[in-house]
């Protein structure tokens, strides 16, 4: 039976309202001599800055012609529906004609081994285009029929690259298939496991037949290469790519790995380790490229510290985290080493006495291996006070996103002195024990006509004081108290509470602030948000901090396309952007039949889910905290990649990325999320799949600044905006105030 496929692309309305429609010509065409049938268009506006668009249904004879009326300077997204057909992704504008090619289908099919202890309830083929038509590149999915041990799916007549696969089960591929009639591929036996794909390639040269691929730090028996078809036959951790490059691994346990490659003067690894987990078929996004061993030499001026010795340097490999050289500069400043793959690190500059002054990222190839490093130091000489009082603090100055960190201590008149490797915006922690104080404060370092940076740092004499009780009533002495800024603009601060229960903050900003307190039991117990107003002549004390129960909520993750539960995922939640801070770790999985339940502390009404299921897109939903089990749907279809820096160019800034109008999503789960897809990451950019087609924008926050709201992002100069295709990439790019994202 002849199925019927959709395909969908993302628009974007460009005018507020419907006016002045334009009549808009679409010619559906096909390069074979086939008979015309009928067809369903749909088209569907997503985004409109005005009054709401309905959607365009017609039926229509394809191939052929047909016009349309859309709105003046409108785009729509389009789907076309019709038996024995497929339609690539199109985009469609008002006022300009357009041409779309479909190719009429064929039948792929096969059968399963008898034998086959565990049988799959799903099988989809995913096809890409590699003939020289004008739908090269083109890409989709469709589901199969599924009558044991036979199955069949519709997929286009022309060459393709296909993939089998159902959830759960090792895929296969197949390369460059000329689909003229229905293709039969034979009796497939289906195996149960996760599964690694991808594509070697070497930066010069070929691959010789001594390159090797490994799971690091399992390792088994080499396959032998054979038919571009599979590379199955070496089962284990460590395979030899075929002729083409293509490889796949199997038949490994679940977890984190490091993917490396060698072969004689070459090797490369991928750029993050590898979270495989049960049952899925993980894909490299971009080949894994071998590369020869390089030297590098850096320079670095002045030639020695401040203290007039030797810079001490520290080589990280990224984004392994790994610790690959180490030592001191020479006489006249140089540190050279080899032999070092080629790739990103991150070269850790500190003085003589170890204090960690500058770090620069390098990205070490052929063309580039030797570096030159300017430190611009910055002697300081300041004071730090209580009120009027001066305080004998322990002083850390730092810079939030760059591991850059220098100690000091004021003495008994307040008074410190030292070196920074810069001037500019600074972080300041203030620590002192008696009376108990823990700050962190911005400020500005700026030399003067003497060279000399003057700071001075006065704390306001504030005072916050109370006592914690557990369930039972009783003084709780295992909790956290959590101190949030209402009005203020300054950090949340914490403070462990004493045997009895008791807590105090000093030296706060006058402002308003609430109070929660947290159980340490790892329960999320908490106790209601408190608020207040905190003056120097006006002490906020006596707070008393009552922890109650968590609450439950429960719910159910379920697939789009088979309506069957999505296990093993993972379901993250925090606060809505509108409702009370919380510092909570909320991360849990789904069980088999796609449930999950989280601890909810007290207070929190709403919530933000983001969910991670490989195989999907990514899910990002508000949901009410009911009693009452909830459905979550997954979308399982092909999306967009996002690029993305997570570090700016002019200091301490920090990155907010709004999906549609949802709160901003955290950096943390767009790393996890190009964790789980294999795709890559360094510390300074994210490039990640999977992601839902819509509109986008990306903001560089001042540290210490609040985030805009999606509305304000949208609109902002300051922070750049595009739009995510299905099957398309959207970077955006690390600049002063970027206004503007490239959308490839």
């Amino acid at each position: 039976m002849l199925a019927r496929v959709n395909f969908f692309v993302l628009g974007i309305a460009l005018l507020s309202s419907p006016v002045n429609a334009e009549p808009v010509e679409i010619r559906v065409v096909t390069t074979n001599n086939v008979e015309a049938t009928s067809g369903l268009i749909i088209l569907n506006p997503v985004v409109t800055s005005g009054e709401a668009m309905p959607s365009i249904k017609r039926e229509v004879s394809v191939p052929g012609s047909f016009v349309l009326d859309l709105p003046h300077r409108s785009t729509w997204q389009l789907s076309i529906s019709a038996t024995g057909y497929w339609a690539p992704p199109t985009l469609i504008k008002s006022s300009t004609p357009q041409t779309i090619e479909i190719l009429p289908t064929a039948s792929v099919q096969g059968l399963f081994a008898l034998d086959q202890q565990q049988k799959p309830t799903e099988l989809t083929v995913r096809f890409k285009v590699v003939d020289q038509s004008t739908l090269v590149g083109a890409t989709a999915t469709v589901a199969c029929d599924l009558a044991w041990p036979r199955w069949s799916c519709e997929i286009p007549r022309t060459t393709l690259d296909l993939k089998l696969y159902a959830t759960g089960f090792v895929p296969f591929y197949f390369w460059s298939r000329h689909i003229k009639d229905n293709l039969n591929l034979g009796l497939l036996a289906l195996e149960k496991g996760p599964s690694l794909a991808g594509v070697i390639e070497l930066e010069s040269g070929e691959l010789t037949k001594d390159c090797q691929i490994r799971l690091v730090p399992l390792a088994s028996s080499a396959s032998q290469p054979g038919e571009r078809q599979r590379v199955r036959e070496g089962k284990g951790h460590h395979v030899r790519p075929d002729a083409a490059g293509f490889f796949q691994l199997i038949d490994f346990e679940p977890g984190s790995y490091e993917l490396v490659a060698k072969q004689a003067n070459a090797s490369g690894r991928w750029p993050q380790p590898l979270t495989i987990r049960p049952e899925s078929a993980v894909e490299l996004p971009a080949p894994l490229v071998l590369r020869r061993p390089l030297e590098m030499e850096v320079a670095i001026q002045p030639t020695t510290d401040p203290l007039g010795g030797a810079w001490r340097m520290l080589l990280i490999k990224m984004p392994e985290v790994e610790a690959v050289a180490r030592g001191p500069t020479d006489e006249v400043g140089i540190w050279r080493q080899e032999p070092l793959e080629a790739g990103t690190y991150r070269l850790m500059v500190s003085d003589s006495s170890g204090q960690q002054i500058h770090f620069e990222k390098i990205e070490l190839n052929q063309d580039e291996r030797r570096f030159e490093i300017k430190l611009p130091t910055v002697l300081v000489d300041g004071t730090v006070a209580l009120g009027d009082q001066p305080l004998a603090a322990r002083l850390r100055f730092y810079s939030r996103g760059q591991p850059v960190s220098i100690s000091m201590e004021a003495d008994e008149e307040g008074a410190f002195f030292g070196v920074l490797p810069r001037a500019g915006h600074w972080f300041l922690s203030v620590d002192h024990d008696e009376p108990p104080i823990s700050r962190k404060v911005a400020l500005e370092v700026a030399p003067g006509a003497n060279g000399v940076a003057r700071v001075e740092v006065q704390l306001p004499r504030t005072f916050i004081d109370g006592r914690v009780l557990g369930l039972n009533g009783q003084p709780e002495s295992q909790a956290r108290v959590m101190l949030f800024p209402v009005d203020v603009r300054e950090d949340v601060s914490t403070a462990r509470v004493d045997d009895q229960g008791e807590f105090s903050f000093e030296g706060h900003e006058p402002g308003r602030y609430q109070l929660q307190a947290f159980a340490l039991d790892g329960s999320l117990s908490s106790s209601p948000l408190v608020e207040g107003e905190l003056g120097e002549n006006n002490p906020w004390t006596s707070v008393e901090l009552t922890i109650q129960k968590t609450r439950t909520l429960r719910g159910r993750l379920l697939s789009t396309t088979t309506g069957r539960p999505v296990s093993l995922a993972e379901v993250h939640f925090e606060p809505a952007a509108d409702g009370p801070a919380m510092n909570i770790r909320p991360d849990v999985s789904s069980d088999a039949d796609g449930r999950f339940s989280l601890q909810i502390p007290q207070g929190i009404a709403t919530l933000q889910i983001t969910v991670l299921a490989a195989g999907h897109l990514l899910h990002r939903s508000l949901v009410n905290v009911t009693e009452e089990e909830q459905d979550l749907l997954l979308t399982a279809e092909i999306g967009g990649t996002l690029k993305l820096p997570t570090t700016s160019l002019d200091g301490d800034w920090r990155p907010a990325l709004y999906i549609g109008q949802g709160d901003p999503i955290s950096i943390f789960l767009l790393r996890r999320w190009a964790e789980i897809n294999a795709v890559s990451l360094t510390r300074d950019v994210i490039t990640v799949a999977q992601m839902p087609a819509g509109v986008y924008a990306y903001c560089q926050v001042r540290t210490g600044d609040t985030a805009p709201l999606a509305h304000e992002a949208f609109r902002s100069e300051s922070c750049q905006q595009g739009i995510l295709l299905a099957g398309s990439e959207l970077h955006f790019v690390a600049e002063e105030r970027s206004k503007k994202g490239d959308h490839s």
